[in-house]
């Protein structure tokens, strides 16, 4: 692989770094406001919603760092953090 197509890829890695952190804001939120509604709305609609809501964006982070390990073991390419 070229050194132009390894940058690229460090890019698209740090790209996927960076949405990791973003996800994992938001989830945290996500997951203190439903720690904060009274039991009743928890186990009701507005809970049951928030709970898909953090579930998807668990998967979306274990998506996020799939991409990232399978493109580190890319000889050369590494995390750009710029």
């Amino acid at each position: 692989m070229n050194a132009d197509r390894r940058k690229l890829l460090s890019r698209v890695a740090g790209l996927l770094s960076r949405a990791h952190t973003e996800i994992e804001e938001a989830r945290d939120a996500e997951q203190a406001a439903y720690d904060n509604l009274p039991g009743s709305l928890q186990n009701g609609a507005p809970g049951d919603a928030m709970q898909q809501a953090i579930d998807a964006m668990e998967t979306a982070l274990d998506s996020c760092d799939a991409g990232i390990s399978a493109l580190c073991e890319i000889e050369g390419v590494d995390i750009d953090h710029d």
